[in-house]
């Protein structure tokens, strides 16, 4: 006999439904069904528009034991706490009908679950509503954030100069640091500074601190202080993409004319990239963190003493940095040796497990889709003859129907097909020892390896790279890891 289980999930702390109501309602439908439940699978704070079946783990453990028969009852709140993705809900679906098993609804005007063909007709239905819901969702709170910022209720990170009332989340100004700012506004328009750079030694040798976090007064920190328009009075927010504004006149310490006039200096102090021969690509970009706050490093070109040298930089952090070359070919060289281990020693074996596992996986996948079509062809052929025997009215209303289902069977099909011919391309993978030799055998830097091979190869070898003003730590993966694998079929193919 199987059990009987409750599922909760839960988005987010400040949801309406939360765990403890949702678990309250279980216990409380268990009673007047005479049931008991054995046990819970809790996603808790977990959102299933955000992540998908795979990526919910209860979710994903509660499918693999009711498709195992494992399950004979579930209790459940609403329909949109299994998913939030049409694919994701039919395969609930299906796998409910297959085994026979008896969902309870908790929320009061639910409509109940029947496995008909009516009621699977419904069920596709209230599971495109469910999506759509989950997408207008998404909408509502980005638009509930322009509204607050908007209002003023939510303040974001402030610039250099400006702080908040913990009491009133009122904008404060910090008057000593919008003195420095008003200082370098006003040596930008005076013009005597030719470029960004002799604006930072001018600060550095007025012994001008910013932070004590980073008290230097960069260049990078100097533009873009210069380019924050809330010192003319105007809050900048992007949400989604899109720029919103908020005026703060009250809060401005340079007049809009000013501000703009400053801009076009600022622009003409900034360094000449353009005239700049020198270009670098910077392929460990999001692979390098900074160990401190965690943020990815980004490239840039120093000068150093009338050279062109590539660093990684934290954009937080000034003084933790890498230089290019040295940890391109540090990481370069882990990564050979690493590699060229394994292929000696382990290759053959792995990869002949490997081709096997997959081979099996690629089979149930087909196997699956065998079924799946199988349902829409009678189902088509079922809405077929019945359009042939209504009136003109009647038909007219039957053709989308007969219209979708044929474009799902095209659908289904065409993927089938990829997958058979995805499996019949394992036998090329042959070729990948070869290849991966012929790549540790040649010492190239870093980016050529990327322009030969693309920036791809470096995911299937490189986890991280964590730096800290003084050390680093590479983190490799292990190659067979990050091939491509087929899906296990308890899982959502689709997602």
């Amino acid at each position: 006999m199987g059990k009987t289980v409750a599922y909760y999930r839960c988005s987010t702390n400040l949801q309406e439904h939360s765990i403890s109501t949702q678990r309250n309602k279980a216990i409380k439908c268990a009673i007047e069904n005479h049931l008991y439940i054995d046990e819970e699978f809790v996603d808790d704070k977990t959102s299933a528009y955000k992540k998908t079946l795979d990526e919910r783990p209860e979710a994903t453990r509660l499918l693999k034991e009711i498709k195992e028969g494992k399950i004979d009852n579930l209790i459940l709140y609403k329909r949109d706490r299994l998913a939030r993705n049409v694919m994701e809900h039919m395969e609930f679906y299906y796998a409910f009908k297959e085994k026979n098993v008896k969902v309870y609804f908790t929320f009061d005007s639910e409509h109940p679950m029947g496995f008909d063909p009516i009621a699977e007709y419904i069920e596709l239905i209230m599971a495109g509503i469910s999506q759509h819901e989950g997408q207008q969702l998404k909408v509502r709170v980005n638009d509930t954030k322009v509204t607050n910022f908007e209002s003023g209720e939510l303040i974001g990170r402030l610039p250099y100069g400006y702080t908040t009332d913990p009491m009133t989340n009122e904008i404060l100004p910090v008057e000593s640091e919008l003195t420095t700012v008003k200082m370098i506004f006003q040596e930008v328009l005076s013009r005597k500074h030719e470029k960004l750079n002799d604006l930072r030694k001018y600060l550095m040798n007025k012994g001008v601190e910013r932070e004590r976090k980073n008290p230097e007064w960069t260049s990078q920190a100097i533009e873009k202080a210069v380019g924050q328009p809330m010192y003319m009075g105007l809050r900048v927010m992007s949400f989604k993409g899109i720029p919103y504004t908020r005026s703060l006149d009250e809060l401005a310490i340079i007049e809009p004319d000013d501000w703009e006039k400053a801009q076009e200096i600022l622009e003409e102090m900034k360094p000449n990239r353009e005239s700049n021969s020198v270009k670098m690509d910077f392929p460990l970009e999001g692979f390098l963190r900074c160990e401190m706050c965690q943020e990815n490093f980004v490239g840039k070109i120093r000068m150093r003493k009338g050279i062109n040298v590539g660093f990684y930089e934290c954009p937080n952090h000034v003084a933790n940095k890498v230089e290019k070359e040295k940890i391109e070919k540090a990481v370069l060289g882990k990564a050979n040796m690493f590699l060229s281990s394994l292929i000696t020693e382990n290759y053959d074996t792995l990869f002949s497990r490997y081709v096997i596992s997959c081979r099996k996986k690629y089979q149930k996948l087909v196997e699956k889709h065998d079924i799946k079509i199988q349902h829409v062809q009678d189902k088509l052929h079922e809405k077929v003859e019945k359009w042939l025997g209504k009136d003109q009215i009647q038909k007219e209303k039957r053709q989308q129907e007969i219209f979708d289902l044929n474009q799902e069977l095209q659908q289904l099909k065409q993927e089938k097909d990829s997958i058979v011919a995805e499996m019949n391309a394992l036998n090329n993978m042959k070729t990948m020892k070869q290849e991966l030799n012929e790549l540790l055998n040649h010492s190239f830097p870093l980016d050529e390896m990327c322009e030969k091979y693309g920036k791809g190869f470096l995911h299937d070898v490189i986890s991280t790279v964590s730096v800290s003003p003084f050390t680093y730590k590479i983190i490799l993966k292990h190659p067979f890891l990050s091939f491509l694998e087929v899906k296990d079929i308890e899982e959502d193919e689709s997602s």
